[in-house]
């Protein structure tokens, strides 16, 4: 940051020279398959209406909504599904996810062949919660449940001398 180059000493040495880097991440959500359970594997279930998507999910962590998703009936002798679902694949697509990592760095001349820099990283700067694992299985007592995260902040210092 060259902001204070011709400003006074206290300035330029204090608040100048910094380095700023960052990678500002987003990815839109990804397709799911909503299933469940039968002897034919990969069995997809019925929609029945109504909104897929709960629109307070961040808050209740219940993404998806049971209420627009049935089973399909199976056979007793077999166990399979007597026919196909009706939620294709990819017509529920799971949250989006956005991240920033950010470093600040400073280096400071000590003689006229050592350097020492300062960083700190940050990975997930803003803290935010990416919600992620969303349950897709019908027959799941947890069906359209988020059940984990990105993780949260991780944050290190460190000074390397250069010679």
């Amino acid at each position: 940051m060259p902001l204070f180059k011709g400003q006074n000493a206290i300035l330029r040495h204090g608040l100048g020279g910094w380095q700023l880097t960052g990678i500002f991440s987003a990815q839109t959500s990804l397709p799911v398959i909503i299933t469940q359970s039968s002897t034919t594997p990969a069995q997809r279930a019925d929609y029945v209406g109504g909104n897929a998507v709960l629109p307070n999910y961040q808050s209740t962590l219940q993404y998806l909504n049971p209420a627009a998703f049935r089973l399909i009936p199976v056979a007793k002798a077999s166990g399979a599904a007597i026919r196909d679902g009706n939620s294709g694949p990819g017509s529920v697509r799971a949250p989006g996810l956005w991240n920033l990592n950010f470093s600040i760095a400073r280096n400071f001349s000590l003689r006229e062949n050592l350097k020492l820099q300062i960083r700190t990283d940050m990975l997930n700067a803003f803290n935010h919660t990416n919600l992620t694992a969303l349950v897709t299985s019908v027959n799941d007592p947890r069906f359209g449940q988020l059940t984990n995260t990105l993780g949260a902040r991780i944050m290190q210092v460190n000074a390397r001398i250069s010679f």
